[in-house]
């Protein structure tokens, strides 16, 4: 029994699977924050060039 929980313990499998999850959701957050920043500029954008053609 003391063998399982000093193999799990020792494990650094999942600490690195929770890692890379982590750091893919700190990349969703900045992904959607910029485009939260951007759109409106964005929008103004397409609102000039249809308004030109």
């Amino acid at each position: 029994m003391r063998d399982f929980f000093d193999s799990f313990w020792n494990d650094k499998s999942a600490a690195t699977s929770i890692e890379y999850g982590a750091i893919s959701v700190l990349i969703s957050v900045a992904i959607l924050v910029t485009l939260q920043v951007i759109s409106p500029s964005v929008k103004d954008l397409f609102d000039l060039i249809v308004g030109r053609v």
